[in-house]
């Protein structure tokens, strides 16, 4: 069964992690699925551009109104969050998504893995940086170049610690290794050495079960044994 990480249980066996632009706009408003006593960051919003009031149905074309009220009633059912503007101070301006002063992309995640998000930002005006695409229209062979104008943003969270099958990776400073003592083969032949382990695995056995340091050497003279 995959298991979700919880308050009590840091790691997952997998994240759901949405984005993308939903040209949806929600305004400042949150989900009623957030309780007080939660403690999660309120949300900045984006109090210029809220959603509809209700919720659209039978229409082929919604405004981006219409589609905030829908994308908010997706989060309240699934118990998401949006991650947008979580993380800004109160006196930080606005992480606008678009060079037009709106947000329509978000990161969303299920509300169980918001300990693990550290930051998550937009870049304003990052629009200007970003190379511009060149594309060809299949009639008359033009190329010509597309450039984007929404804003560079950013998610930073704690993955689980896990490593991917058949690969080799760090071990996560999040889960310290358990203490262990290595012992060499060949240095068990050193009566120190071969006391020290057999001392160490014996330790933890039941009572019940036969000590071999007991049991005396067949190198040395007979002598009455346990009975195992």
């Amino acid at each position: 069964m995959r298991r979700e990480p919880t308050s009590m249980q840091r790691y997952s066996d997998h994240y759901h992690l949405y984005t993308g632009d939903l040209n949806a706009h929600i305004g400042t408003e949150t989900g009623e699925h957030i309780a007080h006593a939660e403690k999660i960051p309120l949300q900045k919003g984006d109090p210029s551009h809220t959603p509809s009031v209700n919720t659209p149905s039978g229409q082929s074309k919604i405004s981006a109104q219409a589609r905030g009220r829908l994308l908010l009633d997706f989060l309240e059912s699934n118990s998401l969050l949006i991650l947008n503007e979580r993380f800004q101070k109160p006196s930080d301006s606005i992480p606008y998504t678009t060079k037009y002063n709106t947000i329509v992309d978000y990161f969303i995640v299920p509300k169980t893995l918001l300990h693990d998000v550290t930051h998550c930002t937009a870049y304003p005006d990052s629009w200007k940086n970003i190379p511009a695409t060149i594309t060809t229209a299949p009639a008359n062979h033009v190329r010509k170049e597309k450039t984007t104008d929404h804003n560079l943003l950013s998610l930073k969270l704690l993955l689980p610690s896990h490593p991917p099958a058949h690969q080799s990776y760090k071990q996560d400073t999040q889960m310290p290794p358990a203490p262990r003592t290595s012992y060499s083969a060949h240095k068990l032949k050193h009566d120190t050495v071969k006391k020290k382990h057999t001392a160490r695995i014996w330790k933890k056995q039941p009572e019940n079960v036969c000590n071999p340091s007991n049991i005396s050497s067949t190198t040395q003279q007979p002598q009455p044994a346990e009975t195992c």
